[in-house]
């Protein structure tokens, strides 16, 4: 009876309450990295994008190379941490593949 449908609108409720978090935290995280990192990504594109993506395009945007370390430390690095990604295998893949293309 009306138990059940009182444990339904719970669970319907405690549901939407998880997916308003989820949508709140990826909001957050897009404001963080445009606003700390410069990166500026919709949501649909940060939730659709592999994360190393987000740290290589953070590489890309480096033009002098005495900017590199300061770069690095600064935006690749946290935003590796804030995503879980090891920035020492994207900075290896990447180095590896800019190395590739100057053979």
């Amino acid at each position: 009876g009306n138990d059940g449908d009182a444990w339904l609108a719970d669970s319907e409720a405690a549901d939407a309450q998880k997916d308003i978090a989820e949508l709140r935290s990826a909001l957050e995280r897009v404001a963080a990295l445009r606003d700390a990192h410069g990166v500026d990504a919709q949501l649909g594109e940060y939730e659709a994008c592999d994360k190393a993506s987000l740290a290589r395009r953070l590489l890309d945007r480096v033009e002098a190379v005495n900017d590199v370390a300061s770069h690095v430390e600064e935006h690749v690095r946290p935003v590796c941490r804030e995503h879980d990604v090891d920035a020492d295998d994207i900075l290896t893949a990447y180095i590896s593949a800019r190395a590739e293309k100057h053979t």
